[in-house]
């Protein structure tokens, strides 16, 4: 068995995300399962990209018994819509650069701080003929909306997008039980 995570940001960055992709690979491991993660340059949330990998499109490491494909994310802060906007589809983009250093896997692990990751996530299914796993660690467009991100046009968009995502999604893994709620009652 193999899986490959998708997580746009992963240890050294901070935040609960990384650190849940962190585990979750970890977790695989210690049973057995085979991991790759393929993940932005170290960046958030100050936006600072190591310099050995500011120039460089990918960059592969191993991690505590796992393979860990950076691609490339430009050096922003994780600051206001419009830089959140340009890493997301940085990350959706350049998440794809690894699909021929990838052989064989079973399931593909979309970790979800951001809901552009079913994107990629989406590519990889049709690619190599595996389901997705859903992670949702933040709600979309709601818990954005919620804080005053995004309104009106925006949260419509997010909402097409979520809609769609959790239909793609073979299986769904919110990290609370009012998730579960919102997206079966709305979508």
């Amino acid at each position: 068995m193999h899986f490959l995570i998708l997580s746009q940001i992963f240890p050294p960055d901070m935040g609960g995300s990384s650190t849940r992709a962190y585990n979750i690979a970890k977790g695989l491991i210690l049973n057995n399962i085979d991991v790759t993660v393929v993940a932005g340059f170290p960046h958030y949330p100050s936006g600072n990209v190591p310099k050995k990998l500011r120039k460089k499109a990918l960059s592969i490491q191993y991690m505590d018994g796992f393979k860990v494909i950076r691609t490339f994310i430009p050096p922003l802060p994780a600051k206001g819509l419009v830089n959140r906007m340009i890493l997301f589809l940085s990350y959706m983009i350049s998440s794809l650069f690894p699909v021929f250093l990838i052989r064989k896997i079973d399931v593909v692990f979309a970790s979800n701080p951001q809901i552009l990751v079913i994107v990629p996530a989406l590519i990889y299914k049709i690619l190599y003929r595996v389901p997705i796993m859903l992670n949702v660690d933040d709600l979309w467009p709601e818990d954005p909306a919620d804080i005053g991100i995004v309104k009106g046009l925006m949260r419509k968009i997010g909402e097409v997008i979520a809609k769609i995502a959790y239909k793609i999604a073979d299986i769904i893994v919110p990290i609370s039980p009012g998730y579960i709620k919102v997206i079966y009652g709305k979508y």
